[in-house]
């Protein structure tokens, strides 16, 4: 039994979390969303461990969190913010169990896709494409 773990994140708490860090992570320096990048990969890879599912996460929510991995590891700044973003990506796509990671990040993709489609065209809100598009 690991007597050092802390319990799992309840439902709102997790939610909470994640919107909290995508603001500070839209509005943060290079530095900041390098950290918050390596912070989300440390959480989702232990979540992954330890089969805790992410379902508390809305789709909205998980949207916004795959546009904000998409951008990260886009940008054209920095190779040191790029490659972490790439592995969150394919921490999360690794954890196949029920609710886990990869789920989260298709209900998000998808989510951000049906979204895209109700905006008028031009609109400026980041949203996250289609993993072809975004691996051209």
């Amino acid at each position: 039994e690991d007597e050092g773990d802390l319990e799992p994140p309840e439902e709102d708490e997790l939610s909470s979390f994640v919107g909290s860090s995508l603001q500070e992570f839209r509005a943060g320096s290079l530095t900041l969303r390098l950290s918050i990048v390596r912070l989300w990969k440390h959480i989702f890879t232990h979540f992954a461990q330890e089969r805790l599912p992410l379902n508390a996460l809305k789709d909205d929510l998980c949207g916004r969190l795959a546009a904000a991995i998409q951008d990260a590891s886009l940008d054209g700044r920095s190779e040191r913010l790029r490659r972490p973003a790439l592995e969150l990506a394919a921490a999360l796509v690794s954890d196949a169990s029920a609710g886990g990671g990869r789920e989260a990040l298709q209900r998000g993709i998808a989510s951000e896709s049906k979204a895209a489609a109700s905006e008028a065209e031009g609109s400026a809100s980041l949203r996250a494409v289609a993993i072809p598009t975004w691996l051209e």
